[in-house]
C-alpha cells in the first residue's frame, strides 16, 4: 500500500493496515502523484522482494479482489506480457468516464497503432523483470499509465487483456482522477507526436512561400521547402519523438524515400487544387494537412521502429504473434487449400482423430471438419494466447487443446489417423527439429498419414523475406528455412515418404512433406 501523501484525517486507515502483518505500507511526505507512488512500490519490489510480477490495483473502490486474484493468475500464465485488467464499459456508468475512455481508445489505436480497450484501467499486472524498464518513465502523475502503454508498444511487449468487472462506487465521487486536467496530462503524451509536425509544417511552408514568392515555379519551390523541414522533422523525430536508437544511415535512407514519394503526391494533388482555380498557399496547406497522418503512421511503423531490428536475433514471441496476427491471408489460404487436397487424396480412411502440432491459432481445423464430420480434433502448442484463440474462434465440442513443448517428452496421447503441423519445425533448434519430427511419426498409428510444411530458401523465400527485415515486418527472427535433404535426414525408421512438393504459390516457398506410418518399412 503505498500512502501518497494523504491528508491527516486519512491516518486511522493506515494505522489499521499496519496492523496486519501482511500488508506493507509505503509513505510520501506529501503528494507525488500516480506515477509517483506506482514507482515508489516497484522500487521496493526491486529492491526488497523475492516474487515474480506484481499486479496494481487503484484504491477507490473500482477493483474487485476476484478480479485482482484473476490479473494475478494471468500474468503468471503470460510471462512477459503486460496484463490489462479491461472494464466492459456497459450498462451504468458515468459519463466522464464513458466519454473519456471512448476518445482515448481512438486516440491510442492512431497514436500507438494498437487497440487498447481500457488505457485508464489501474488493474495491472507487471512480470518483475519490466519494472525497471517502467521506472525510468518521467511522468509523475496519472499520465505515468499512458508511458507506461507506449513505452511497452514501442519495446514490443505483448499486451493482453484480460476483460474484469466494472464498478463505479457512488458516480465515482471517490477518485481522484479529474477528466479535465489529467485528460490533458494523459494526451500530452500524443502531443509531443503532433509537436514536430506542426513546426515542420511551419518550416517547409515559411520557406515554401519564400521560393515562391521570389519568382520560382511550383516544383522548386516545393523542393526546397521539404529539404529544409525534413532536416529539422528527421532530427527531431529521431532524437526527441520516436526516440529511436535504430541505425542512423538506414532510417535516414527510408525517411528520403518517404520524403520523395509524399513530395510527388503532394505537387500532383497542389496541381489539380491550383487548376481548379485554388490558391497556391491554400492549396498546399490542405494537401499537407490531408497527407499528415500517412506520414505519421509511416514514421512510427517502418522508419523509426528500432525495437525488431535489435530484436532480430531472438526467438519469435509467438503470443505478440497470435495476438496481431489478421483473421485472413492469402497464403494462409492457399496454403489450406493445398492441404485439403493431400488430405483429401492420401487421409486413410476412416479418419476418426487428427492431431495438429504447433497449431495455435489454427487455419485449418474447420476444413477438416467439413471433410470428416464428427472427427476428433486436437492441437497442441505451447503458446497459451494461441490456444485460446482458437478456442475462442470455435464452439466445437470435438475440439480439444493441450499445452505442451513439442520438443520435449509428451504425456501419453492417444495415437491420431492424421498427425499434421504448418510452419512450425523451422523455428526449431536441430536437436529440437530433429525431436518433433519423431513426435510427429510417433503420434500416428500404424497406416496413418503424417503431413509437414516448411519454407525452403528459394529465390522468392530470401527476396520477400529480406524485403520484410528492411522494412521492419520480419518477425520469425529464429526461422530457418530447410531444404528436402535437410528434413529427410531426420525422418525416423517408421516413415516412409509418400511425396514432397513445393507450394510456389505462398511466395514464402513451402515444401510439403506427405509420408504414412509404416512398422514395415517399404522402399520409398
Amino acid at each position: 500500500m503505498v500512502n501518497d501523501g494523504s491528508k491527516p484525517e486519512s491516518s486511522d486507515i493506515f494505522d489499521e493496515l499496519a496492523k496486519n502483518k501482511h500488508v506493507q505500507i509505503l509513505h510520501h511526505a506529501v503528494n507525488l502523484g500516480k506515477g509517483a507512488a506506482l514507482k515508489t512500490a516497484f522500487n521496493h519490489v526491486l529492491l526488497n522482494e523475492k516474487c515474480l510480477a506484481v499486479v496494481t490495483a487503484d484504491a477507490d473502490g473500482q477493483h474487485l479482489p476476484a478480479d485482482i486474484l484473476s490479473i494475478g493468475r494471468q500474468t503468471l500464465s503470460h510471462p512477459g506480457n503486460l496484463i490489462m485488467g479491461t472494464r466492459t464499459f456497459e450498462g451504468r456508468i458515468p459519463w466522464r468516464s464513458k466519454i473519456g475512455n471512448k476518445i482515448t481508445i481512438l486516440a491510442t489505436r492512431f497514436f500507438l497503432g494498437r487497440k487498447i480497450l481500457d488505457t485508464q484501467t489501474g488493474l495491472r499486472g507487471l512480470p518483475k523483470d519490466l519494472l525497471d524498464n517502467f521506472l525510468t518513465i518521467r511522468a509523475n502523475g496519472f499520465d505515468f499509465e499512458m508511458e507506461m502503454l507506449a513505452r511497452a508498444v514501442k519495446d514490443g511487449i505483448n499486451i493482453y487483456q484480460q476483460p474484469i468487472s466494472t464498478v463505479y462506487l457512488d458516480e465515482n465521487r471517490h477518485s481522484n482522477f479529474h477528466p479535465l486536467l489529467d485528460s490533458l496530462a494523459i494526451y500530452f503524451v500524443f502531443l509531443r507526436h503532433t509537436a514536430n509536425s506542426i513546426a515542420t509544417a511551419a518550416i517547409d511552408y515559411l520557406v515554401f512561400s519564400l521560393v515562391w514568392l521570389l519568382g520560382h515555379s511550383l516544383v522548386p519551390a516545393l523542393i526546397v521547402g521539404r529539404l529544409a523541414a525534413a532536416v529539422f522533422n528527421f532530427t527531431i523525430a529521431k532524437c526527441f519523438v520516436f526516440k529511436s536508437r535504430g541505425r542512423t544511415g538506414r532510417e535516414l535512407i527510408f525517411y528520403l524515400i518517404m520524403l520523395i514519394v509524399m513530395t510527388i503526391m503532394t505537387y500532383a494533388a497542389v496541381s489539380q487544387l491550383l487548376i481548379a482555380g485554388l490558391n497556391v498557399f491554400l492549396a498546399k496547406i490542405l494537401v499537407e494537412s490531408a497527407i499528415f497522418l500517412a506520414i505519421f503512421s509511416i514514421s512510427r511503423t517502418f522508419i523509426f521502429n528500432y525495437t525488431t531490428v535489435e530484436k532480430q536475433t531472438s526467438g519469435t514471441n509467438w503470443d505478440l504473434y497470435y495476438s496481431k496476427r489478421f483473421p485472413f491471408s492469402p497464403t494462409r489460404f492457399l496454403t489450406k487449400k493445398i492441404i485439403s487436397s493431400k488430405i483429401k487424396k492420401f487421409a486413410p480412411q476412416p479418419v476418426q482423430y487428427v492431431l495438429e502440432l504447433g497449431g495455435g491459432a489454427s487455419c485449418v481445423y474447420k476444413s477438416f471438419f467439413s471433410l470428416f464430420p464428427g472427427t476428433s480434433y486436437m492441437v497442441i502448442d505451447n503458446s497459451v494466447n494461441g490456444l485460446n484463440k482458437i478456442k475462442c474462434q470455435s464452439n466445437l465440442s470435438l475440439l480439444k487443446t493441450l499445452e505442451a513443448d513439442l520438443t520435449k517428452p509428451l504425456p501419453h496421447i492417444e495415437k491420431a489417423d492424421i498427425v499434421f503441423s504448418l510452419g512450425l519445425i523451422e523455428h526449431l533448434s536441430p536437436k529440437g527439429r530433429a525431436n518433433c519430427l519423431k513426435a510427429h511419426f510417433d503420434l500416428t498409428r500404424d497406416g496413418g498419414l503424417v503431413l509437414i510444411t516448411w519454407p525452403t530458401p528459394t529465390l522468392p523465400y530470401r527476396f520477400i523475406r529480406k524485403l520484410s527485415e528492411i522494412f521492419n515486418m520480419w518477425p520469425f527472427h529464429d526461422e530457418t528455412p530447410l531444404t528436402k535433404s535437410d528434413v529427410l535426414s531426420l525422418l525416423p525408421a517408421q516413415a516412409q515418404v509418400i511425396e514432397v512438393t513445393k507450394n510456389w504459390f505462398a511466395g514464402l516457398t513451402q515444401e510439403i512433406l506427405v509420408a504414412k506410418v509404416s512398422t514395415h518399412k517399404e522402399p520409398t
